[in-house]
């Protein structure tokens, strides 16, 4: 079984093929609780699918396919992530207020720069300016 990444409110279906003889009887395990058929959790016949529609973030987590017959019992596992959609995340600033946010940075950086730089100028012009009315 594939690991799954999800949006919430999409569906996503987990596969879990299992073949033997005697066929294997199929349960699934969301972490160690057995899963059952729900409003948005649904199996196909054999339960070799699990679909859960309109996933929501508590659906994130490993779920587990117990396939069992009467030679033993095996196991396969999964992760599954849901993830929120981004406009349904804090808001984030639209692309304008990060673009002059990053252009009133750079004006200010740039008068300060421009500041100190004419502040060394002057105190070395005053310097050679008191150099030469010392020596004179």
């Amino acid at each position: 079984m594939e690991d799954r990444n999800v949006v919430v409110g999409e569906t996503v279906a987990l596969q879990c093929k299992a073949l033997g003889s005697p066929p294997p009887r199929i349960t699934w395990l969301k972490g160690e609780e057995p899963l059952r058929p729900s409003d948005r959790h649904y199996f196909t016949p054999g339960n070799q699918l699990l679909v859960i529609g309109s996933t929501t973030l508590e659906d994130a987590g490993r779920y587990t396919c117990v396939m069992s017959n009467t030679l033993g019992t095996e196991r396969a596992h999964c992760q599954l992530n849901v993830y929120q959609r981004f406009e349904d995340c804090a808001p984030f600033s639209s692309p304008s207020t990060v673009t002059v946010g990053i252009i009133v940075i750079a004006v200010v950086t740039s008068i300060v720069v421009t500041s100190l730089v004419w502040v060394c100028i002057i105190y070395q012009t005053r310097k050679k300016s008191e150099e030469c009315s010392v020596n004179t």
